[in-house]
């Protein structure tokens, strides 16, 4: 830009000018001609300074300026070589001025050396691009032109290899001080990538077997699902599309949500579990559902993935209200089975059925000589009002409750939709209102004859299965028992021990066996912790056991391990334990050592009680045998690891019994 021509310049000189009319006046006017000349030098002199001084400063904002024009200038140049983004300028009539070097590449062909200087029109014919290109540059233009605002369509685009891309271009239109068209700029961003990993998203969102929803992190408003969803829940995607998800589902707040999602970022949960989800049709799904977050637009929002898991949870609900029905029953057995009457033994059962949380209400009735049954005891919801409800065996009725029909047939029988049966249509009232969902009744027998009946009732549907249905019978079969029986305690009890003395015992021995081993092994241990006392273990192996076998038979060979048993254990103390672990073998626990020297004497007196022969079918057979020994806390060790020192060292003595001094042997020694 001109000097003279700026607009400092200008204002300076217009200044000194009426400086210099103004030094021109005074002298005119004035009579005093040499005061005129000195006033006209200090005015002449201050105008020639100012426009001087305007000079100078806008040569000096020219120069200023034309630095910051260069500096933009420089930067343009960089983001147009090295931007990844494809750039185009074109002038007011559509003629390119310049581009990008990343766009250069898109009209690239033996023809075209450059498209700078060229218009849409002229490439057409040139370019690989096809003619849907040319026609959606062409609408933008038209768009930005008419409306003077920016434009932001999709484009397709082919590179020199004619592989596709699909750009997001926004382009814009510049305008003079005027108003009039000076440029339009292109600005085009490769989406290629992003509209391919969008395309697999949702081919496997929507064709996903599993119900799947998209929603919102900030307002938690739902903005897609799946097939399997609306499938699922039944309802259509316009009922639940922008709805919040507490909207859709009543059993979630909105605080629930969002105290799980906090969970979920801080990566302490990927799936929420204990869900419930309502079905259009209104049946309430147990659901788990795990979160994957993406991002759309740089705004992260939540795939949520639902597992139904009602039947597994049904199922292990089932097993656990089983499980916890047996421990009920455990628990009030004793009492149950040794009444002060018959009422106890009825009260005892209902108490028991109750606490397991299955069942709602539980009641006994008696048969009467009249047919009619008489309610002898009752718990639970409902009760009360069924006693004023009079109930009979009078099997030809038209409506037969389930306690009739069980006298009537002699049989269990159960509904597992206790409403929707019809003979039940006179009560559908009372079992609606106290939620008798599912039922079942079994006779009670007494001297063989049907002497009453026990009903359970369920507030959920489908509880009676056959594991349940298999402990209804066992009930009803306790308490006809425990009528006719009225000591059937003493006999459980018996059966109890039995049970249990056998599990632990050896049948042949009557020795602790196996399963016993540990138990007792560890009280020793704790017990030689508190008394700063010595525990020895020991492995006892028969010698030649076999051959005693295969010479009398193996009645006589456990005839002989019967008085071994018997043998050792007249000559233990009461501290000492011996136990079975099957075959031949046997494990010794001597508690309360005090030093070696308790030890040594444990040993000549199991020696003493051997030295006896034991008499088979007239043969006096003198047992041998091997004994292997660890002391503990000299060896600290669990108990499972003290049995392998023992056994180490029983195998060490038994390998020397054809020259040996003793029959046993410390571990280590």
């Amino acid at each position: 830009m001109n000097v003279f021509k700026s607009k400092q310049f200008l204002i300076g000189l217009t200044t000194g000018i009426v400086f210099l009319i103004f030094s021109a006046l005074i002298v005119y006017f004035t009579g005093d001609f040499n005061y005129a000349i000195r006033r006209f030098n200090i005015i002449f002199f201050f105008s020639t300074f100012i426009i001087t001084s305007s000079i100078f400063l806008s040569s000096y904002m020219i120069a200023k300026r034309d630095l910051k024009l260069s500096e933009q200038k420089k930067l343009f140049d960089a983001i147009m070589e090295y931007t990844t983004d494809t750039i185009v300028v074109k002038n007011h009539s559509g003629v390119y001025i310049t581009a990008s070097k990343s766009a250069e590449k898109f009209h690239y062909s033996p023809q075209i050396i450059s498209t700078i200087g060229k218009t849409d029109e002229q490439l057409k014919n040139l370019s690989f691009q096809a003619e849907d290109f040319f026609k959606t540059v062409e609408d933008a233009d038209k768009i930005i032109w008419e409306t003077g605002k920016p434009n932001n369509f999709l484009l397709r685009l082919y590179d020199k290899n004619k592989s596709s891309h699909i750009f997001d271009i926004t382009k814009i239109p510049i305008f003079d001080e005027k108003g009039g068209r000076l440029l339009s700029i292109a600005v085009g961003h490769d989406i290629t990538d992003r509209m391919e990993s969008e395309k697999q998203f949702k081919s496997m969102f929507y064709d996903n077997s599993l119900p799947m929803f998209i929603f919102d992190l900030k307002n938690l408003v739902l903005q897609d699902v799946n097939k399997s969803a609306i499938k699922y829940g039944g309802y259509p995607k316009n009922e639940v599309i922008g709805k919040t998800l507490d909207e859709i589902n009543p059993f979630v707040t909105k605080d629930i949500i969002f105290k799980f999602l906090d969970k979920f970022k801080d990566g302490k949960y990927k799936t929420f579990r204990g869900l419930k989800f309502p079905l259009k049709n209104g049946e309430i799904r147990c659901i788990e559902v795990s979160l994957t977050l993406i991002y759309k637009k740089n705004e992260p929002i939540a795939v949520a993935t639902i597992i139904d898991v009602t039947e597994k949870l049904a199922n292990e609900y089932k097993i656990n209200l089983l499980k916890h029905l047996y421990e009920s029953l455990i628990k009030e057995v004793s009492l149950i089975l040794n009444p002060e009457s018959e009422n106890a033994v009825f009260h005892r059962t209902l108490v028991a059925l109750q606490k397991s949380g299955i069942f709602n209400a539980v009641w006994i009735g008696r048969l009467e000589l009249d047919k009619n049954i008489k309610y002898i005891s009752a718990r639970g919801r409902g009760t009360q009002e069924l006693m004023k409800i009079k109930l009979s065996a009078d099997c030809d009725k038209k409506f037969l409750t389930l306690a009739e029909r069980a006298i009537c047939l002699s049989r269990i029988v159960y509904n597992n939709d206790h409403i929707s049966d019809p003979l039940l249509e006179p009560y559908l009232d009372f079992l609606i209102k106290n939620e008798w969902l599912s039922a079942c009744a079994a006779p009670i027998r007494r001297r063989n004859k049907v002497w009453g009946v026990i009903a359970l009732i369920s507030d959920k549907k489908n509880i009676f299965d056959r594991e349940i249905l298999e402990f209804v019978s066992k009930i009803s079969a306790l308490l006809s028992h425990s009528l006719n029986e009225i000591d059937i305690k003493k006999e459980l009890e018996r059966e109890k021990r039995k049970s249990e003395y056998l599990a632990h015992h050896d049948a042949l021995t009557g020795l602790p066996n196996r399963l016993l081993l540990t138990h007792m092994l560890e009280s020793a241990l704790n017990r030689a912790d508190r008394s700063k006392t010595y525990v020895g273990v020991g492995l006892i192996d028969f010698d030649d056991f076999k051959q005693i076998n295969d010479t009398f038979g193996h009645d006589e060979g456990d005839n002989l391990l019967k008085e071994f048993a018997k043998r050792l254990k007249n000559i233990l103390r009461q501290t000492d334990h011996l136990v079975r672990l099957g075959g031949d073998e046997f494990v010794i626990i001597m508690e309360d050592l005090k030093n070696k020297d308790d030890l040594y004497i444990l040993m000549f007196r199991i020696k003493e009680a051997f030295a006896k022969p034991i008499i088979i079918k007239g043969n006096d057979i003198y047992l041998k045998i091997s004994l292997g020994i660890t002391l503990y806390p000299l060896d600290k060790q669990p108990p499972d690891i003290l049995l392998v020192h023992a056994d180490n060292a029983m195998y060490g003595i038994k390998a020397k019994k054809g020259g040996r001094e003793k029959f046993w042997q410390l571990y280590k020694e």
